[in-house]
């Protein structure tokens, strides 16, 4: 099975291109954060920089509300690129996340806190989306789930 879970940070802002067949597209990367503890029990951290790609309205949506830093939360399935390099000859590959779907991660202001109309946007459209989401996976759960005697 292919299939990959990532919650971290964008290390820049995410820029939407669109191919000649007009498909929406975005190249990102995340800082994800491992947190472990040695054989003394001294806590250690490292960061993973994973790349990622996401294709229409999931690219759209990324780049309309996320920026460099936020968080966001994506499941996918790794894939593969390979080519060879022009100067030197040699075979080169490189792992990254298709995206398949993602949700809008951090934190919220705190009560009593103005929000600018920016982040009330981005507030109403986590909501959207993350609301559209769960809906989808509830109908496939139920699907899954459907003719199984319990």
């Amino acid at each position: 099975m292919n299939s990959v879970n990532l919650i971290g940070n964008l290390t820049a802002a995410p820029e939407l291109r669109t191919t000649p067949g007009g498909a929406s597209v975005t190249d990102f990367a995340l800082a994800v954060n491992e947190v472990w503890r040695d054989k003394d029990g001294n806590k250690q951290e490292t960061a993973h920089f994973i790349d990622c790609t996401a294709w229409g309205k999931n690219a759209e949506a990324i780049c309309r509300f996320k920026g460099k830093g936020d968080q966001l939360a994506v499941t996918g399935k790794l894939r593969q690129d390979r080519w060879e390099d022009k100067e030197s000859g040699k075979n080169r590959s490189k792992i990254k996340v298709m995206v398949e779907t993602f949700t809008f991660t951090g934190k919220a202001p705190k009560a009593g806190q103005s929000a600018s109309d920016e982040a009330a946007d981005r507030e109403a459209a986590d909501r959207e989306h993350n609301k559209r989401q769960f809906a989808k996976q509830d109908a496939e759960t139920a699907q899954a789930h459907e003719g199984v005697p319990f």
